[in-house]
């Protein structure tokens, strides 16, 4: 009868994690995307107008600088990643070992695409 209770557990624990490791691709992928399509191109034009003599700075107060990838809005990768980032916290709760720091790297990481996203919501 032990074996029976603890399989919802087990089956629950699965399905956490497997949402866990979908919430860390999305967020590698977005901060890849961010570095490459946005972060990156603004660098390089900022480095041809410093060469030009006119100064320009980096802030998220520009929209066109707030990670918007994947999804397409800032607002929308905000509100995705309030609803990942408390299972990754659970997650490190849950797990010891290797798998608390991947947790853990992954929450770091999260926290990092949160504030690119400049959203309201992450102040």
């Amino acid at each position: 009868m032990a074996k029976s209770s603890n399989q919802p557990l087990v089956s629950i624990n699965k399905l956490l994690t497997f949402q866990g490791y979908v919430g860390f691709a999305f967020i590698v992928i977005s901060l890849l995307l961010w570095l490459t399509q946005t972060l990156i191109p603004f660098w390089q034009s900022a480095a041809i107008a410093r060469e030009m003599g006119i100064t320009k700075t980096f802030t998220f107060g520009i929209l066109e600088l707030q990670n918007w990838a994947p999804i397409g809005h800032q607002n929308y990768v905000a509100g995705y990643l309030v609803l990942i980032l408390p299972l990754l916290s659970v997650l490190i709760w849950l797990n010891e070992g290797k798998k608390r720091w991947f947790w853990s790297v992954a929450l770091l990481l999260g926290l990092i695409n949160f504030y690119t996203t400049s959203s309201r919501g992450d102040y």
